[in-house]
């Protein structure tokens, strides 16, 4: 098992998604699968603000947010639909579990 795999989860619930007061942060997106890369300012705006940022891929667009738990989450949308949740501990373990099932790595 890798380190992402042990910190990471798929849930097959695509209906959830950031809570309804949640700000979208960024423009347009405040990660990209391009280069894996993370905005500046986007991890400290998912954990002290309401909001959530957007990752962009060739396959997926996902709606990333700090979760209840702590966790980070993303809801995957493919072709205008939603089709699950990931959560990971990290941004990075986040990027990669969602590109790995649903982009390219």
């Amino acid at each position: 098992m890798s380190d992402y795999e042990s910190r990471t989860m798929i849930l097959r619930r695509p209906d959830l998604g950031p809570p309804g007061d949640y700000e979208e942060w960024g423009s347009p997106a405040g990660m990209s699968n391009m280069d894996f890369t993370v905005d500046a300012g986007c991890e400290e705006a998912l954990r002290t603000q309401r909001v959530f940022t957007r990752y962009a891929g060739w396959n997926f667009n996902g709606r990333v947010w700090l979760d209840a738990e702590g966790s980070f989450s993303c809801q995957v949308w493919v072709y205008g639909s939603p089709v699950a949740t990931v959560r990971a501990e990290t941004l990075d373990a986040l990027m990669h579990e969602v590109s790995g099932e649903w982009g390219y790595e």
